[in-house]
């Protein structure tokens, strides 16, 4: 339970919950480290997260983008039935093979049920906006000029300055949260600059990123709170 001051000057009481997960990395052996792992993470959820709105997944469902690791991904998600929330999903590196783009895009969107390589949902009033990666790079993802200027609409849709806006990408900005400084290699996204000053234009956007695989305890895990990086 959170409140927040109104437009009136009062104080609103509002409860609202979601689950993030991601580099799930799921492989076709139902007993590797990975598989047994998401298990895991969704009996606590089953446990825990009565009233969670959604499970958003941000990228790397699979290890390889495999067929038959997306069957053990749903194998493993559909045992708990409707035990959990609702998935939203967006696309990591590890779900595109290099060498042929199409194949594994269409096998990540049927895997997952994802409407798009982006899409966003509102939720009990709140958007969810998930973007996505248009080429099967190495490590970075690829935004076009046609994604960025959706994205740029949908910030602008129904916005307002005390709602918060939830966008999810599978890689961080470069030097933001733990792992995506230059030297560590664990950022990016090509068009840095211009996702930058998207954002900029709305300062009511939380981004959710994964992909560096920095434990929640390391120091910087987070960024822009109170003006400084945690």
């Amino acid at each position: 339970m959170s409140s927040r001051q109104g437009k009136d000057g009062g104080t609103r009481s509002f409860c609202f919950r979601f689950r993030v997960i991601t580099d799930t990395h799921v492989r076709a052996d139902e007993q590797h480290t990975h598989n047994v792992n998401l298990e895991r993470a969704l009996q606590d959820i089953a446990a825990n997260g009565t009233g969670s709105v959604g499970i958003m997944h941000a990228g790397d469902v699979t290890d390889h983008g495999f067929p038959d690791e997306y069957e053990a991904w749903n194998r493993n998600w559909h045992r708990f039935g409707g035990a959990v929330p609702p998935l939203y999903v967006t696309m990591g590196n590890h779900d595109v093979a290099l060498e042929n783009w199409e194949a594994p895009l269409g096998q990540f969107l049927r895997g997952t049920g994802a409407e798009g390589i982006y899409h966003d949902h509102w939720i009990d009033g709140y958007h969810f906006i998930f973007l996505g990666t248009e080429e099967g790079l190495e490590l970075f993802s690829s935004l076009s000029e046609k994604q960025l200027a959706w994205l740029d609409d949908k910030l602008g849709e129904n916005a307002a300055a005390d709602r918060p806006v939830f966008v999810f990408l599978h890689q961080p900005l470069l030097n933001t949260v733990a792992g995506s400084y230059e030297a560590q290699r664990w950022y990016g996204v090509v068009q840095d600059a211009d996702l930058r000053a998207v954002l900029a234009r709305h300062p009511q956007v939380i981004l959710f990123t994964g992909h560096t695989h920095w434990e929640l305890d390391a120091s910087h895990t987070s960024y822009g709170v109170e003006g400084e990086g945690r």
